[in-house]
């Protein structure tokens, strides 16, 4: 069922994407005024790299050793470090807030907030504490955590596949330009990006304690990683690793739980306040369920102890009083989370009303393409890989599944699924791979650690009870 539903999802994502595309086409079109000159370079040019990559699946080098994998990293850092030095993301919305939370804590301030989640924050605190507060400190943190990001993407995919896909797979994320440009933007999207693969890997290849130890750290970054929860239950299957996961995520959490029922006086592991918000904002059919002002002064008039309560009840009412109306905005929603990568180039460039437009279209455009590459790729690789199905992208997919049902209520933004994109990446490696050896079948290598012969790879063991 969850190979299923991954490839169902892969498929309606990539139509929407596609779809985008072709709106980004029509705005090049307006910026440049190219007429068809705009479609034909961008389809030709698409062309003609899939005419090089035809040719050089035909002469593959060896994505064995060391070396693929450093230049996989190097080439991760050069495009994050591109982005980061030629553009500044300004400190507006989300990210002043955390820059505001950063700067106090480093001043001595609380480690706890009754507005944001203090991972991200705390990080940021322990870099001004040493060096004063630097702008660059924010950037240069972005570019050590997508190096984190990049190295457990590869050691997730290569305890999976091998080292081939592995390699290929951290080759198109060091390519994705939207989480290049985010590079540029001081938010808690790649620092969670580096948790969450951190999480994975660990669900993968580590014991269960490592793996709650993870997903419990990332949830101080993000309230979100909670969500995987059920999937892990149904991937370890036995209640000894269960419970070793468990433990380790309350032991992790146990601050946040004291600080919730100390200020708020309720057991909670979240490590936001915004939960109601959320739910509120995400079921507002007249903004498509995207931050808006009238839910923002609805809220602002109570007092802050009864803002979250008000907003679950009224998100409850507006699902229950107009369930077809609610059913048609979860299937909009699902488009704009899902089909668009849009965020790199609107928080570096969009939001500057005086920027100039061409430079910023372009950018939106080549981020969608990639995405759609991205994609297409990792639903071929699903499938390709439907007969030996690993037990870690069973995981993956269950939690996918989790947050696909969540966001059906939650507030979206394209940004939320950044941390998501290194999964599609993985399975677009593999994928990549096995279209590869379909022209060269020596290309490729064996799984690790377990090598399996070549002509019928064995399928990965699932968690040790």
């Amino acid at each position: 069922m969850a190979w299923a539903f991954g490839l169902g999802f892969f498929a309606v994502a990539a139509v929407v994407a596609f779809g985008v595309v072709q709106m980004y086409l029509v705005m090049a079109q307006q910026a440049f005024g190219g007429g068809l000159a705009v479609p034909l370079v961008f389809w030709g040019g698409l062309a003609a790299l899939a005419c090089l990559a035809w040719i050089g699946m035909r002469r593959p080098a060896s994505l064995e050793g060391p070396l693929p994998v450093a230049l996989g990293l190097a080439m991760l850092l050069a495009t994050r470090g591109l982005a980061s030095w030629y553009l500044d993301g300004p400190l507006v919305s989300d990210f002043l807030e955390y820059h505001d939370l950063a700067l106090a804590a480093a001043r001595g301030g609380p480690w706890f907030s009754d507005l944001r989640p203090m991972g991200y924050p705390l990080l940021k605190a322990a870099g001004f504490a040493v060096l004063g507060p630097v702008p660059w400190f924010g950037e240069a943190l972005n570019l050590f955590l997508a190096a984190v990001t990049g190295t457990f993407l590869y050691l997730w995919a290569r305890r999976i596949w091998g080292a081939a896909a592995a390699v290929l797979a951290l080759w198109l994320y060091a390519f994705t330009p939207a989480h290049a440009l985010m590079a540029a933007v001081q938010g808690t999207e790649i620092p969670y990006a580096a948790a969450f693969m951190g999480a994975l890997w660990a669900l993968a290849a580590a014991p269960p304690w490592v793996a709650g130890l993870m997903l419990g750290l990332s949830q101080y970054v993000r309230p979100t990683s909670l969500i995987l929860v059920p999937a892990v239950a149904l991937y370890y299957r036995s209640w000894k690793p269960l419970l070793a996961f468990g433990v380790a995520v309350l032991l992790v959490l146990a601050p946040v739980v004291g600080w919730n029922w100390q200020t708020h006086h309720k057991l909670s592991l979240s490590t936001s306040t915004y939960g109601g918000w959320s739910l509120l904002v995400g079921t507002n059919q007249v903004s498509n369920g995207f931050w808006n002002l009238d839910d923002t002064i609805l809220v602002n008039k109570l007092p802050f102890d009864q803002r979250d309560q008000f907003a679950r009840e009224e998100a409850k009412r507006r699902v229950l009083s107009d369930p077809l109306g609610f059913g048609a905005l979860a299937l909009r929603k699902f488009g704009f989370l899902w089909g668009a990568e849009d965020f790199g180039t609107y928080w570096t460039l969009g939001v500057r009303p005086q920027a100039d437009q061409r430079p910023a279209t372009a950018l939106y455009l080549l981020s969608q393409a990639a995405y759609c590459l991205i994609l297409v790729l990792a639903g071929v690789g699903l499938w390709l890989e439907r007969r030996r199905p690993a037990e870690p992208v069973v995981l993956a997919l269950l939690g996918l599944a989790s947050l696909v049902a969540a966001h059906t209520f939650l507030e979206v933004q394209s940004r939320y699924h950044f941390y998501w994109t290194p999964v599609f990446a993985g399975l677009a490696g593999v994928g990549l791979l096995r279209l590869w050896e379909a022209v060269t079948p020596r290309a490729g290598s064996r799984p690790d650690p377990a090598p399996a012969p070549a002509t019928s790879p064995a399928p990965l063991p699932g968690p040790t009870p």
